[in-house]
């Protein structure tokens, strides 16, 4: 999922996001975050996982950041917009 979102260049993001539903953006925005975690805590704690992640997962994990945070905003911002009368 992480190397399929990175896919798409981060300029498109906004256009992109601001397209989606609520309910599909938050789903999407948690499955990356998930994903990226994982990926993070597998590389600290070697013990509970397995299988460690490549140099490069944690790399995409990484550079993943920017795009969940650019979701986050974007549902703060629609929260926001929801709020005022």
């Amino acid at each position: 999922m992480i190397i399929e979102a990175l896919e798409i260049p981060l300029e498109k993001y906004p256009g992109l996001i601001s397209r989606m539903k609520d309910r599909d953006l938050y789903l999407l925005m948690g499955e990356l975050d998930h994903a990226c975690r994982y990926i993070q805590d597998a590389v600290a704690n070697t013990a509970k996982f397995e299988v460690k992640p490549s140099p490069a997962e944690f790399q995409d994990s990484e550079k993943i950041a920017p795009v969940i945070e650019l979701m986050q905003k974007e549902l703060e911002r629609r929260a926001g917009q929801k709020q005022q009368p």
